[in-house]
């Protein structure tokens, strides 16, 4: 069973579908992708154009981004590769730090080819507690931090 760390208090949600949720934590956003397949290409292609134009506004600023994968199923056919291929480095380039959390290792090694080959700098782990400490060593999290202790 996946546990999940609560939400802070002024997280607000931008994007929410059967797909995805993207969640404003202020000095970074959250995408988790839910166990909810795609029924076809063309929902896949409207999800990631959404997702992307919600994204826009916040690649400006110095912003993290953490990307939560552990409930995505895979999927592997020819076409769903290539279409996912061509919106994936858009969903994520320009934050910093980027980082992706999977269940597994091979879930782990299987993001970290497709970050190679899209010249990405992320990132990837399978334990929840690490990925969200990066933000905290990137000093990302510190305001959010602060601002919550007062």
């Amino acid at each position: 069973m996946v546990t999940r760390m609560s939400l802070p208090a002024r997280a607000s949600v931008l994007h929410e579908t059967p797909f995805h949720r993207l969640t404003d934590h202020g000095s970074y956003l959250e995408l988790v992708r839910s166990a909810e397949p795609y029924p076809d290409l063309a929902a896949l292609e409207a999800e990631y154009r959404a997702l992307v134009a919600t994204q826009a506004s916040f690649r400006e600023g110095r912003r993290g981004l953490l990307v939560d994968l552990r409930e995505a199923k895979g999927r592997n056919d020819p076409a769903f590769e290539e279409t996912l291929g061509r919106w994936r480095k858009q969903s994520l380039l320009g934050f910093t730090p980027l980082v992706i959390l999977v269940k597994s290792a091979l879930g782990k090694m299987h993001v970290e080819r497709h970050m190679r080959a899209d010249g990405l700098d992320a990132m990837v782990s399978d334990h929840e507690e690490d990925a969200r400490g990066s933000f905290r060593l990137s000093g990302i999290q510190r305001r959010v931090v602060l601002e919550d202790l007062e």
